[in-house]
């Protein structure tokens, strides 16, 4: 789809490290109890856009109360499936996501994705809450999601 990064062994304390950086607080999962994580976090900005590229091996990642305490909710995540596969859940919609599947996250609300501890990767568009919440009002929630046969979807 847009970009493919590489992957490299990581502690699990360094991913998510580099996932609170550009993305906020969350709770990481290893599968299997592991220490190391196969993945990669890449930040870049195209056409006034940050763009976060995430690939990773885990159980899961959340963002839980805890989390949410420690940053404020600034974004929304338009969330495109690249490889593999995921369940996303927030509010009261889960969703198994497949490549080009999308999803819109609201990072001012808790949220649980998962991934089986198999390897996933998507690409996440950062939108300013404010501005979505300004342009579509009470439209602008998380949990929404574009299947990769809908005709918008095709559109991005």
């Amino acid at each position: 789809m847009l970009t493919k990064i590489e992957s490299k062994s990581l502690t699990v304390e360094s991913f998510e490290s580099e996932l609170l950086s550009v993305c906020g607080a969350f709770n990481v999962d290893p599968k299997h109890q592991s220490r190391s994580v196969l993945g990669a976090v890449q930040h870049e900005t195209l056409a006034d856009l940050e763009v976060v590229h995430v690939a990773k091996d885990l159980n899961s990642i959340k963002r839980t109360k805890k989390e949410l305490s420690q940053d404020i909710g600034e974004n929304f995540f338009l969330i495109i499936q690249e490889e593999g596969q995921a369940l996303m859940n927030q509010h009261d919609t889960a969703r198994i996501i497949l490549p080009g599947d999308m999803i819109l996250i609201d990072s001012a609300y808790a949220s649980d994705f998962s991934f089986f501890g198999r390897f996933s990767r998507q690409v996440s568009i950062h939108l300013s809450r404010e501005e979505m919440v300004s342009r579509f009002k009470n439209l602008a929630r998380g949990g929404i999601f574009i299947s990769r046969d809908d005709h918008t979807a095709i559109a991005t």
